[in-house]
C-alpha cells in the first residue's frame, strides 16, 4: 500500500511547519520537513533564480524517499507547488525541469493554510502584507491544476480541527 501523501501550503507565516508535525504525531506517522528553509539556513537568506532549482531538486529527492516509508500517511511542509509559485511570483517564470518534476508524484490531498492567524517575523520571510494576495495565487493554482485541496482555517485548536475535518473528508482512508 503507497503512502498516502498530505501536503500542507500557502502562503508565508500561515501555520504549515506546525501544523504537519502535529498532525504527523496525532496520526503516529512523519512529516517531512521543507528544505528551502534549510538550504536558506545554510546559504543565507538572500537567493536567485538559479538557487530555485537547488532548492526543488533536494525537495523532489526527499519527498521521493520519504513517500517509501512504509506508513499509511504522511505529511508534507511544502512540495514544488511552492517552489514553482514563488519562482513565477519573485522571477516571473519557472524552470522547465520543476513543472516536469512535479508530475512525478503526486499528492493525495492538500491542506491550503488560510493566512488567517498572526505574522510572525523570521528573517527568511519576505512578504508580510501580501499574504492574502499570495493565497490567493495558491488558490487559484491548485483550482487550474484540479488538485484535491481543502481550505484550513482558524487559531490553535481550531485550525488543527480544520485540518482533521479536511483529512476525514478527504475520505482517503
Amino acid at each position: 500500500m503507497a503512502m498516502k501523501l498530505i501536503c500542507l501550503t500557502g502562503a508565508e507565516s500561515t501555520g504549515k511547519s506546525s501544523l504537519a508535525l502535529q498532525l504527523a504525531g496525532h496520526f503516529n506517522t512523519y512529516s517531512l520537513a521543507e528544505y528551502a528553509r534549510e538550504y536558506l539556513e545554510t546559504f543565507g537568506p538572500t537567493y536567485v533564480y538559479e538557487d530555485l532549482s537547488s532548492m526543488a531538486e533536494e525537495q523532489q529527492r526527499r519527498i521521493l524517499k520519504f513517500a517509501k516509508i512504509p506508513k499509511p500517511i504522511g505529511f508534507l511542509d511544502t512540495d514544488l507547488l511552492t517552489l514553482m509559485i514563488w519562482s513565477k511570483y519573485v522571477f516571473n517564470r519557472v524552470d522547465p525541469w520543476l513543472e516536469e518534476a512535479f508530475q512525478q508524484k503526486k499528492i493525495d490531498l492538500y491542506l491550503l493554510c488560510k493566512p488567517d492567524i498572526a505574522w510572525e517575523a523570521d528573517p527568511l520571510r519576505e512578504h508580510p502584507t501580501k499574504r492574502e494576495q499570495i493565497h490567493s495565487i495558491y488558490e487559484n493554482e491548485l483550482l487550474r491544476r484540479q488538485l484535491p485541496f481543502e481550505i484550513v482555517q482558524g487559531e490553535g485548536e481550531a485550525r488543527f480541527s480544520s485540518a482533521l475535518n479536511a483529512i476525514e473528508e478527504s475520505k482517503l482512508f
